[in-house]
C-alpha cells in the first residue's frame, strides 16, 4: 500500500484541525505510512499523529515537513483519539476495546497500557 499524505486524509473536519494547529505546514510534501488520524504538537517543533489502519505513532518535523520517527503501539488495536502531556512529555492514544497506551515522546518508552 502506498504511503499517504500526512495530515486529514478524508472531512473538513481534519482539514480545519489540521490547518488551525499548523497553518504552514505543507501536508503533501510529508507521508504517513498508513490511515493518519488527529494530531497533537508538542509545542517545540514537532507533531504526533497515530496511525490507525498500522498500530503506529508518527513523530512530524513541523519545520522541515518530514516524518522522523514511526514508533509501534504494541497492544493497541485501531489508535484513533490522541491528547497529550506537554509537561510530562506523554502522549495517550485511544485504542479499539476500551484501552489506551500512553508513551512517552521524550523517552519513546510505551509506558504502560490502561483498560
Amino acid at each position: 500500500m502506498a504511503a499517504r499524505p500526512c495530515g486529514p486524509s478524508t472531512g473538513a473536519a481534519r482539514m480545519s484541525q489540521y490547518s488551525i494547529l499548523f497553518p504552514t505546514l505543507s501536508w503533501p510534501r510529508s507521508t504517513c505510512p498508513g490511515k493518519p488520524e488527529f494530531p497533537q504538537a508538542d509545542g517545540q517543533g514537532s507533531v504526533f499523529d497515530n496511525i490507525e489502519d498500522k498500530n503506529e505513532i508518527v513523530k512530524l518535523d513541523a519545520a522541515r515537513h518530514k516524518v522522523v520517527a514511526v514508533w509501534p503501539l504494541a497492544g493497541c488495536e485501531s489508535p484513533s483519539g490522541m491528547a497529550i502531556d506537554r509537561d510530562k512529555h506523554l502522549l495517550f492514544s485511544v485504542c479499539d476495546g476500551g484501552k489506551m497506551a500512553v508513551v512517552d515522546y521524550e523517552s519513546v518508552e510505551h509506558t504502560r497500557s490502561a483498560v
